[in-house]
């Protein structure tokens, strides 16, 4: 084992989870992967997928949180000692 995999939501529940992560992981050398979950799209009609353009939009901009999130958690300065 050489990985830690912490769930993020934006919470500050998530928040915490993930910094006491990255100072567990480096005190033990090892990797944190952060996962975040978007629901993902079901088959759906003509008329369906017409109102769903707005979930799918807001999803992607979730998604784009998640990548900022992660790219300043892997920043080194970022991270808290524990």
């Amino acid at each position: 084992m050489d990985r830690i995999v912490v769930g993020v939501d934006g919470t500050p529940e998530s928040v915490a989870a993930a910094r006491s992560a990255g100072g567990l992981a480096g005190k033990m050398g090892f990797n944190v992967t952060l996962a975040f979950v978007v629901s993902s799209a079901t088959a759906l009609g003509p008329e369906e997928m017409l109102g769903q353009r707005l979930e799918w939009e807001r999803e992607e901009e979730e998604r784009g949180a998640a990548e900022d999130w992660m790219a300043w958690f892997s920043d080194p300065k970022n991270r808290a000692d524990f």
